[in-house]
């Protein structure tokens, strides 16, 4: 299982289109699970501590930071697939 989580806030503009891209890329991908977490929720506020995010939206695949800012799709698909990759090898 790959696990995409992308961390946001309600007014960043460019956090909804960042989402957008994550669902329609992973839409063709098996076994990715897609979080999103708002930076104004405690769970949000922690996260966002831990890693040192500064800026929105900053997406992890499998608990690292892999982009900040809006991905492009096929930077996306290449991560998404790399990820899966290290799956298969850790299993």
């Amino acid at each position: 299982m790959i696990k995409i989580e992308i961390l946001k806030t309600k007014n960043c503009p460019h956090c909804d289109p960042a989402t957008e891209i994550v669902k329609r890329v992973t839409k063709k991908s098996k076994g990715v699970e897609v979080i999103e977490t708002y930076l104004e929720s405690p769970g949000g506020a922690a996260k966002a501590l831990m890693f040192g995010v500064e800026s929105v939206p900053t997406i992890l695949i499998n608990e690292k930071i892999a982009f900040v800012g809006v991905p492009e799709e096929a930077k996306l698909e290449r991560a998404i697939k790399k990820a899966g990759e290290k799956n298969e090898e850790t299993s």
